[in-house]
């Protein structure tokens, strides 16, 4: 019989366990509740059955109903936290929607060309004794390259190539390459900007759509009016 007990008792904590603070906080709970009768009704039949000159263990009793409170404790703070995490989200949810139409900053090596001037900001160390930006096309093939400006740190492309072809409208991708006086390529931070046209979630991870592009919270520099 104290076998059984032992048993449902690794049941209950293995069920409390595997839920998740966004999983089936309901069904576990209902499920929780059903081994918990379960244990107190073997728990019953032991001692009415047990022998009156080898009674049960109170220290094994004892410790049995203070794992069953464990496990309630921890469901508990199960539903504090998928609370707090809800709430979270409704937060984050109603400013990104407030943020849309607004002008975000996103770390990035590509934009979408619309036909409009692409502003491009980078960041360099500060041993960085000249730099250069190369743009190419979809297929890869350099359209356009040019030294840059070491302290404003911007730049703006109006859409054409090396030569002053206006080039179509499309998906590009650039490079920032630094360099320091010994002519070793240093790490650099780029940074493009457009309008935020949409919000949505993915995997339960917030998203921004750019210009086309789905941008993590995580990558924008900054927003805004």
């Amino acid at each position: 019989m104290a076998n059984a007990i032992k048993s449902s008792l690794a049941d209950i904590d293995i069920a409390s366990r595997q839920q998740g603070v966004e999983g089936k906080l309901e069904k576990d709970e209902k499920k929780i509740k059903e081994q918990k009768l379960g244990f107190f009704k073997l728990l019953a039949q032991q001692l009415q059955n047990q022998d009156p000159t080898n009674p049960m263990d109170t220290n094994q009793m004892a410790a049995q109903v203070f794992a069953l409170n464990s496990l309630d404790q921890q469901l508990e703070a199960n539903k504090l936290l998928k609370s707090i995490n809800e709430t979270l989200n409704q937060t984050i949810a109603t400013q990104s929607m407030g943020n849309i139409g607004k002008l975000a900053s996103f770390m990035s090596d590509s934009f979408s060309f619309n036909g409009d001037k692409v502003s491009i900001n980078y960041d360099l160390p500060p041993e960085t004794e000249k730099a250069e930006i190369e743009i190419k096309d979809e297929q890869g093939r350099l359209v356009y390259k040019s030294m840059l400006d070491l302290f404003s740190h911007d730049f703006t492309w109006d859409g054409k190539d090396a030569a002053g072809n206006q080039l179509k409208n499309g998906k590009y991708s650039f490079s920032i390459n630094a360099k320091d006086e010994d002519e070793k390529y240093l790490q650099t931070k780029s940074y493009v900007s457009g309008k935020i046209d949409g919000v949505f979630t993915e995997s339960g991870n917030f998203k921004y759509s750019i210009n086309g592009q789905e941008i993590d919270l995580g990558r924008l520099r900054s927003i805004s009016s």
